[in-house]
């Protein structure tokens, strides 16, 4: 019933308060998610400070994935971020990287807009990681890219599309990370890697 009213909504206003409502209520209904983010993209000029807020941490709650969404919410949040207070920064930071904002460097730039406002470690972090590993592997693995096509997904998925385009460079950049943590592992001091006295022998030679 929701999903076939909210394109009668006179405003963006009106589908913000449903997207905040259910974020509240802690509904996650695809099909009216759906319906949100279809109105937002053919409406995202008409968000203000207050709704693009809402709806960024609304889909951001429930991990939401549209790459359409995602960069026109992206574009409204880096022209109202002065608007935002620091607390209000953060927690768009947060929603943002669930949405994916930190999956490839297209919107490293947000992020750093962001950073500037507010010291974000962990986002920082992330960046870091994610401009390393694509500088490092800027193209996806043969390997990868011959398993990914063996895999079958329903012809009516609706991220059949985006899992055949990006998994074989996100399992490269995987192997990045494993080949990363490899190395650093192997400059760890061998003597801090040995097992401890067991309490048995700490008992004995207490005695």
């Amino acid at each position: 019933m929701l999903k076939e009213e909210l394109p009668r909504c006179p405003s963006i206003s009106s589908v913000a308060w449903v997207a905040k409502v259910l974020e509240d209520l802690e509904l996650e209904d695809d099909d009216v998610f759906e319906v949100i983010a279809s109105q937002v993209k053919d409406r995202v000029d008409e968000l203000e400070p207050q709704e693009t807020l809402d709806i960024v941490l609304s889909f951001g709650a429930i991990y939401f994935n549209d790459d359409e969404l995602l960069e026109a919410l992206a574009g409204a949040v880096r022209r109202q971020l002065h608007f935002f207070t620091n607390a209000e920064v953060v927690r768009l930071a947060n929603a943002m990287s669930r949405l994916g904002g930190l999956d490839s460097s297209k919107h490293v730039g947000m992020f750093f807009e962001m950073r500037s406002r507010v010291n974000m470690p962990l986002i920082d972090k992330a960046i870091r990681e994610r401009l390393r590993a694509e500088a490092a592997y800027s193209e996806p693995n043969e390997d990868y890219k011959k398993l990914v096509s063996k895999v079958k997904l329903p012809e009516n998925s609706k991220v059949k599309d985006k899992f055949k385009k990006t998994m074989a460079k996100e399992l490269t950049l995987l192997k990045f990370q494993a080949d990363k943590e490899a190395a650093r592992q192997e400059e760890i001091n061998p003597e801090l890697l040995k097992e401890g006295p067991t309490m048995k022998e700490l008992f004995d030679e207490s005695r």
